[in-house]
């Protein structure tokens, strides 16, 4: 046995780096001799030469090693550390509990996502990360290998602080309208197209003010945000490596980029102010009321159940508070018409048994529907849209021929014993032709189970001789969902 075998079996996989320094410090040779020992060495040692470490580092393990627990392991722990291009995304995905939707992971990586000379494109470090089983590919999301990482998606969790995350961009940039700091009518924030010198942010709006405009001509704001508790340079450093990079862009315009955070290290907080970058705490930014309805709002969208059960009142209490804002809030207020929905059919005598409940589909992705309960042998599935426009065609019939006959299959296989009910709730209401289809379906499929539909209007309905519940559901409607 070599001494390059030796030293991986007793330390595992490495970075030729890291491999070469034990060699200096065991064997007593120099850096160069210890570097041609590694370049030279063949089977049974391997190296992964197709990821992108820096100082053109490779990862090196013995062939019984590869692909082992300890291969994985060490692999993406030495990502992390030495990649700084594949790091960000993988840093970005353990941020949002293991899983992020697809279109809002380039915002937190240091790659461009439009051809940039000189730096790899965000996709391409995609493909690598999906190439050796670190990211699966999902029909809406990314999400981290368990078996690289140890960390399970947790899809809630990834959704609350998006939806944090977009209201606090939203009312940053409502502020900043206010205060002529971006232009009124041309400021975008993601979802929307946000693309600024080749990289995605979470807002971007030309800029009328000086010194960002100057002669005449318009500058540009952008913003980026993150919410996390105790921020590290390692979670921050996003931002930082992006805005580095543009400001070696020929013929850009004047810019001033901004990172709102929710809370940061001591290093961190030295870090952003050595790097020069305009960065706010939210609670120094907003007042204390605003940062406490935040804490509120994640904590209920995080728990929605022990909300409905221990403490239905913050529900209510917690749509007062987010409609005294002026943010754009469809996202919030659509997970709130879940909660709504899910205490109502609580206070009609349902257990409630999950809400955002993912299940796997046939294509190996998951589908998640909004409420699940029973009462006595009935199990029902209610699917909760909290949208201003009507379903059309296209959403119902997708619906239908995809999720309900996935969920359908699920609680006969869970739950063999019940009767299996199905609904949607939609404020915006149904288009005419999508109640053809919706009728034909609740006709098709009675033999099977039961099957409702219910715009607000039939939800109102629904309600009336439901007694007190009932007639606090129609007032939390009128009240909250007046617009819809």
């Amino acid at each position: 046995m070599n001494r390059i075998e030796a030293e991986l079996k007793k330390h595992g996989p490495m970075l030729s780096g890291k491999l070469c320094r034990i060699l200096e410090d065991d064997y007593g040779i120099s850096s160069d001799a210890a570097r041609k020992v590694v370049s030279r060495t063949s089977h049974p040692v391997r190296k992964i030469k197709t990821l992108p470490f820096k100082n053109n580092q490779v990862f090196v393990c013995l062939e019984e090693q590869y692909n082992k627990p300890i291969f994985r392991k060490n692999l993406y722990l030495s990502l992390k550390e030495s990649s700084y291009c594949l790091s960000s995304i993988l840093v970005a995905l353990e941020n949002f509990g293991g899983t992020i939707t697809k279109d809002l992971l380039p915002i937190y990586s240091y790659s461009p996502v439009q051809k940039t000379k000189g730096h790899r494109l965000f996709s391409d470090d995609i493909k690598k990360l999906k190439s050796i089983g670190i990211i699966i590919e999902r029909e809406e999301h990314y999400e981290l290998s368990y078996e690289y990482s140890g960390i399970k998606p947790d899809y809630t969790e990834s959704r609350c602080i998006s939806i944090i995350n977009m209201m606090l961009v939203n009312d940053f940039v409502a502020w900043s309208k206010k205060l002529n700091l971006m232009a009124f009518n041309s400021a975008k924030t993601y979802p929307e197209e946000t693309c600024f010198a080749h990289f995605s942010w979470f807002a971007s709006s030309p800029s009328y003010y000086y010194p960002v405009s100057i002669d005449g001509k318009n500058g540009f704001s952008v913003v980026d945000v993150l919410w996390k508790t105790k921020a590290t340079i390692e979670d921050v450093r996003f931002f930082v490596e992006k805005v580095n990079t543009i400001k070696n862009f020929r013929k850009l315009y004047r810019f001033a980029p901004v990172l709102l955070v929710k809370d940061l290290t001591n290093e961190a907080f030295s870090y952003l102010k050595e790097k020069q970058v305009m960065f706010f705490v939210i609670s120094n930014l907003f007042d204390a009321n605003y940062t406490s309805t935040l804490e509120k709002i994640y904590n209920i969208i995080r728990n929605p159940i022990s909300a409905i059960k221990n403490n239905p009142s913050s529900i209510e209490e917690i749509i007062e508070e987010t409609n005294k804002f002026n943010g754009k809030f469809n996202d919030i207020m659509g997970a709130f018409f879940e909660s709504l929905v899910g205490l109502f059919i609580v206070k009609l005598g349902y257990e409630l048994l999950n809400m955002n409940i993912k299940i796997p589909n046939s294509d190996g992705n998951t589908y998640e529907f909004d409420i699940v309960a029973r009462k006595e042998t009935t199990i029902k599935v209610i699917e909760c849209k909290a949208r201003r426009h009507k379903l059309n065609k296209g959403d119902i019939g997708k619906w239908l021929t995809t999720r309900a006959p996935c969920i359908f299959e699920w609680a006969k296989a869970k739950y063999p014993e019940c009767n299996f009910n199905l609904e949607i709730w939609s404020l915006g209401g149904f288009e005419k032709a999508a109640k053809i289809i919706l009728e034909k379906h609740k006709a098709t499929n009675a033999s099977q189970y039961d099957f409702n539909f219910r715009d607000k209007n039939e939800m109102q309905k629904y309600a009336q001789n439901k007694g007190k519940s009932g007639r606090k559901f129609i007032n939390d409607l009128k009240r909250f969902y007046s617009d819809y």
